[in-house]
């Protein structure tokens, strides 16, 4: 879930935190594991640098929408449902979708308003910003074995009462400026 900030956010209280929202999206908060380093997505003798920014940042790592859904138009954001699938694009399971997540933002670590408001305490958000909200269980690299998201395939996020987006899966080596 993406929390867009529709009114100037800085050191607001939990109490009037949800003042500042306009509404939400879906989104998916890609991150790359290789990069980020975490050992079950190595190759034998591969180390990823551990940078978050790089591993969650780069181009094409945060599809969001298409539905922008106003603030008043989700009667209960702690309420709606999360769900995920990966489409492998090649194998056995090739364009079948295989759900991966499945929960609910009641089972989120912080509560939205808590969540602007720790924000807010250090970073001030302006309209347009978007707040990521986490992910439920379910995430590719801590199943046995790990999951993995490949060129050719595609993932799919959904937020009940909302919608989904669904994207392809490309190999970033392949798009260059300068060829």
């Amino acid at each position: 879930l993406g929390v867009v900030i529709g009114r100037r956010a800085r050191r607001v209280t939990a109490a009037g935190a949800m003042d500042h929202v306009a509404g939400y999206l879906v989104v998916n908060d890609v991150t790359a594991r290789d990069w980020q380093g975490n050992k079950a997505a190595l190759e034998p003798g591969q180390r990823g640098d551990g940078q978050w920014l790089r591993a969650k940042g780069s181009d094409t790592f945060l599809p969001v929408g298409p539905v922008f859904a106003t603030a008043d138009e989700i009667a209960d954001p702690h309420a709606l449902r999360l769900r995920s699938w990966h489409i492998p694009g090649s194998g056995p399971d090739a364009g079948r979708p295989i759900q991966m997540q499945d929960g609910t933002t009641g089972n989120m670590l912080w509560r939205l308003p808590d969540l602007i408001e720790f924000v807010t305490r250090t970073i001030t958000l302006e309209p347009g910003d978007i707040l990521l909200t986490g992910t439920p269980s379910g995430v590719g690299v801590f199943r046995d074995p790990p999951v993995f998201l490949e060129p050719g395939g595609r993932a799919r996020c959904e937020v009940e009462g909302i919608g989904s987006v669904d994207n392809p899966i490309v190999d970033w080596t392949a798009a260059r400026d300068d060829a």
